[in-house]
């Protein structure tokens, strides 16, 4: 009987890298028992995927297996993923991102998963020079001071992590390439201030008491969803006042307001500028095409030629 020809054994290297990176760590592993060919290949693969792909992955004692992971691997290391696993300590993570802080890490997410303490992120973060995107979820940032930037970072997700106004603000401003900003309740933001040129999609989700923009003009999509007890007011334009290539808006959950002085009249009265009371409270776009209010009171007029999808519910 013939023996059936193995041909993916006969990819290049670099794709069957490639394939094995989409794996889990634990899928890949499992590759070793293929062939010959694939007893090793494991060892290299660039991105790490620490994920929980079975009911059972989470009675794993994950420090042990990362451990393992990390002191057969050669290699650089894109990517590296901690997603929710568990039976791990801050002490374990620190020496994995001492590790992988050294061998060219680009993507890098953290989920720590713990009920009742954040992980504080190892000083060696704030050295990944390299960086183009991460994702934390369930820590605390603690800037070091000679932090110099992240050049390349491109996509910055935190979600439940404890930093400071001026952290937040000096990360951003510090990585000129940043696009894409997600902030999901995260603690200690009050007076939230993002200065970054190259920002085109900003998320925040979360109560804070000041929000300023001026410093991020470029922003195309922009979403607010202002987690509170439903007493606070905003005005609206002195947000996105400036904001001249906004495409689409999203505002949840808070009072939009123009002070009282610029109420406008009902339309079609004609007594407005005599009577003292000043024009309405107009914001004006030129690429404007999509604007999405929920649950909110919204006093202001936004004016665009391509609008195409408008949604409101509660409004």
């Amino acid at each position: 009987m013939a023996i059936a020809e193995d041909r993916i054994s006969e990819l290049p290297t670099e794709i069957i890298l490639m394939i094995l990176s989409m794996l889990t760590i634990r899928e890949a592993a499992r590759t070793s028992v293929l062939s010959r060919r694939w007893r090793s290949s494991w060892t290299s693969i660039p991105a790490l995927n620490f994920v929980p792909d079975t009911v059972y992955s989470y009675s794993c004692h994950w420090a042990n297996i990362v451990d393992s992971v990390l002191s057969r691997h050669h290699g650089p290391i894109s990517a590296f993923r901690l997603d929710r696993i568990i039976w791990c300590s801050s002490e374990d993570i620190d020496q994995w991102l001492s590790i992988v802080s050294s061998r060219g890490i680009e993507d890098l997410v953290i989920d720590f998963y713990d009920q009742y303490l954040p992980y504080t992120v190892h000083p060696s973060f704030f050295s990944c020079s390299s960086l183009v995107s991460v994702d934390l979820t369930s820590c605390k940032l603690e800037m070091p001071t000679d932090f110099k930037g992240f050049k390349f970072l491109k996509f910055l997700s935190l979600k439940t992590v404890a930093l400071t106004d001026t952290i937040l603000q000096t990360i951003v401003s510090m990585s000129e390439k940043l696009e894409d900003l997600t902030l999901i309740d995260c603690e200690g933001l009050r007076n939230i201030k993002i200065i970054g040129a190259s920002l085109l999609n900003f998320h925040l989700f979360g109560v804070f008491s000041e929000l300023d923009l001026s410093g991020s003009l470029n922003i195309k999509d922009l979403f607010i969803n202002w987690d509170d007890d439903g007493n606070g007011v905003w005005p609206l334009r002195q947000i996105i006042n400036g904001l001249t290539k906004l495409e689409s808006l999203s505002v949840t959950g808070f009072r939009l307001y123009v002070p009282n002085q610029y109420v406008p009249k009902p339309l079609g009265d004609e007594n407005t500028e005599s009577s003292g009371i000043k024009p309405p409270w107009i914001v004006t776009f030129t690429k404007f095409n999509k604007l999405r209010i929920k649950s909110c009171q919204l006093t202001c007029y936004i004016l665009s030629e391509h609008i195409k999808h408008v949604e409101g519910e509660h409004v």
